[in-house]
């Protein structure tokens, strides 16, 4: 599916909305999560938290540098996941306000295979923050690489908002505006709940900190 939804999205979108085609949109998922998991075991475990937070007394350290290696790459699994369900749970009621007529399964596997361009953008993020590792030091090379990540990031961001919408007409039986509304509604519901997320993330980091300083 992942070769399908790149190559030829509205087939494949088609085709997973019409035949319910979640057990493919699983698979989606799963191996962007597996490349997401790869890519920040590489960037922890590869990383050093002394130069991240180099005010830290060196148990705070221990402890910041533990934590990070056991749930760092529990979350970057679990995220994967948590956003395709998420997604598609938003999209179910977005739909309902623009005059859809969502399923939940045609939903689920829509949103799924549209995690595809999350996949091929992995696969060229994991032998980035590699080189990253390898030519540490190097502040031009790094600050290339590092924005030619952010490059693709958003252009794979782009690419899963574009298949969504695609994909949410097709599932929803609605015009591309409709879709397009839903999306941005369903956007503003995941944006709000990663915001939250984050604040709390950098509380947990903040107190860490301040208990080792």
């Amino acid at each position: 599916m992942v070769i399908g939804a790149l190559t030829s999205p509205r087939a494949t979108l088609e085709n997973a909305a019409r035949e319910r085609r979640v057990p493919g949109a699983v698979g989606v998922v799963a191996l962007w999560a597996l490349l997401n998991l790869l890519l920040t075991a590489v960037l922890v475990f590869g990383g050093d938290v002394r130069e991240q937070f180099p005010n830290l007394s060196p148990a705070a350290l221990e402890d910041l540098d533990v934590a990070l290696r056991v749930f760092a790459p529990l979350f970057a699994f679990a995220l994967p996941f948590v956003w395709w369900i998420g997604v598609s749970g938003m999209m179910l009621l977005a739909t309902r306000l623009f005059g859809g007529r969502p399923d939940a399964r045609s939903l689920l596997a829509v949103v799924g295979a549209a995690c595809a361009p999350w996949v091929a953008g992995h696969a060229v993020q994991l032998p980035l923050g590699m080189l990253q590792l390898l030519l540490e030091g190097r502040e031009g090379a790094l600050t290339v690489l590092g924005a030619l990540g952010f490059v693709v990031s958003v252009a794979a961001f782009l690419w899963h908002v574009a298949l969504v919408v695609v994909g949410v007409k097709l599932a929803a039986a609605m015009s591309y505006g409709g879709a397009g509304a839903s999306c941005a509604v369903a956007g503003l519901g995941c944006a709000t709940a990663g915001l939250v997320l984050g604040i709390s993330v950098l509380t947990l980091v903040f107190i860490v900190s301040g208990a080792g300083g």
